[in-house]
């Protein structure tokens, strides 16, 4: 990767907006998630009909990240937190995940915004197991460190 010319930036801020050549950069593509392309619409000052960018869900290249909420064990506020975990899986949140956070909503049946036509939400993903994960996670941070970073 280092031999075609990869840069690791320190943020998805710096490396979208200042090393993605949609910006002005000099890399043709970057990291990002596969809502970004809904994103350039919804931001576009020039009201786009139809995204620049565009996502590729190669086999092996899509992680599914799921943010969540949970209680934490021994916290005094039980009732409390548990109303705001509710709030949070509300319609009116959930709804506003997509063009807040550029997040898939986590409650089955949630209506899409129109924007998020732009955004082809991917079908497949290649996350390892829990399992995997805790058991060569040290190794795969190691191994992208001595490969790509240094």
């Amino acid at each position: 990767m280092r031999a075609n010319g990869v840069k690791v930036a320190k943020g998805w801020t710096e490396a979208y907006y200042t090393d993605f050549s949609r910006n002005g950069g000099k890399r043709p593509l970057v990291v990002s998630y596969a809502s970004s392309p809904a994103a350039e619409v919804f931001y576009s000052k020039d009201k786009l009909a139809e995204s620049p960018t565009g996502s590729l869900h190669l086999p092996g290249g899509v992680f599914q990240q799921v943010e969540g909420a949970a209680l934490v064990k021994g916290g005094q506020q039980v009732q409390a937190a548990g109303q705001f975990i509710e709030f949070l899986r509300s319609a009116p949140v959930q709804q506003a995940l997509p063009t807040s956070l550029w997040m898939y909503p986590a409650t089955p049946g949630t209506a899409l915004p129109e924007v998020m036509r732009h955004a082809a939400e991917p079908t497949r993903f290649d996350n390892p197991s829990p399992e995997q994960m805790a058991q060569r996670s040290s190794e795969w941070v190691a191994r992208w460190t001595r490969v790509v970073l240094k």
